[in-house]
């Protein structure tokens, strides 16, 4: 059994397998929880920047102090402590606190709120990060989670010309990118 044990354990053997040994840039998962699979990840990768965006909503579980023992001897995991919708503002202003050219988003994994709204928010923080770049986008529980579906087909439908590749894995949506 390994030391961390992410919540869904394929769409990170995915990541892990299929996408960060050819990754040039960083990676950001927005809802980490308790930090089990981006700490898999980034034990792997240690010349990477792993990002993740959580806002701990469900403290009563103690996700706050299992994120902190899962990653406190990881250099490389960057906590950025808010909701997506704030931190999405952040890049629309153009806030000097995120810098979108610092950062280096090439890979992003969308695994927070499975309410629509939150999560076409997550998707408009995905094309900004990768605008003008090449990106993968793993949308988690979008199979069977009737807002992340129907926010994940919005996203298919609008920027179909975007979308150089799509596949299935599990309950994953995997897409890979190109917004000019």
């Amino acid at each position: 059994m390994p030391k961390y044990q992410p919540m869904s354990s394929e769409i990170y053997q995915y990541i892990l397998e299929k996408r960060l040994p050819y990754s040039k840039g960083n990676y950001l998962e927005i809802g980490s929880y308790t930090g089990g699979g981006i700490t898999l990840l980034a034990e792997h990768f240690p010349n990477k920047n792993f990002y993740s965006i959580e806002s701990f909503v469900q403290e009563s579980d103690n996700s706050v102090e299992k994120f902190i023992e899962n990653t406190k001897d990881l250099d490389n995991i960057k906590l950025i402590y808010m909701n997506s919708l704030i931190f999405n503002k952040f890049l629309i202003f153009k806030s000097k606190i995120f810098d979108i050219n610092d950062m280096n988003i090439d890979t992003i994994l969308i695994d927070g709120s499975h309410i629509y709204k939150d999560v076409l928010i997550d998707i408009d923080t995905s094309i900004l990060l990768l605008k003008n770049k090449i990106g993968f986008i793993f949308f988690h529980d979008a199979i069977n989670t009737k807002d992340v579906v129907l926010a994940v087909d919005e996203f298919e439908n609008n920027y179909k010309k975007s979308i150089l590749f799509k596949d299935i894995d599990g309950d994953a949506k995997i897409f890979i990118t190109d917004f000019k």
